[in-house]
């Protein structure tokens, strides 16, 4: 893999990371939201989202971790829909303008 589009996926994937670090910008209840561990965190809810649509959700979720391979079950639909309204729509907003800034930047 070319290695600026490999260290643009790299700084895309420390963005969730990056957003933890100042909840109450992204997080519906700082504090509260994605500080436990969960099949659903914050990471996995992210990707989800942006790579979603293409089929029923149930079936997103189960292609999901049955590529993960996670030896876990599958999350319901309303577990995925219960973890997505934690997040604020500005965290999708600043996640397109960091992948913007660091396309062009690399």
């Amino acid at each position: 893999m070319n290695t600026s589009l490999h260290a643009y996926l790299e700084a895309m994937r420390q963005f969730p990371f990056l957003a933890k670090r100042s909840p109450q910008q992204y997080f519906r209840r700082p504090g509260k939201d994605f500080t436990r561990t969960r099949i659903l965190h914050l990471e996995r809810v992210v990707w989800l989202n942006i790579t979603l649509l293409k089929c029923t959700l149930r079936v997103e979720l189960d292609q999901f971790f049955d590529w993960l391979d996670a030896r876990q079950f599958s999350p319901t639909k309303s577990a995925l829909v219960q973890a997505r309204q934690k997040l604020l729509p500005k965290f999708f907003k600043d996640m397109v303008m960091f992948s913007v800034s660091f396309f062009y930047f690399f």
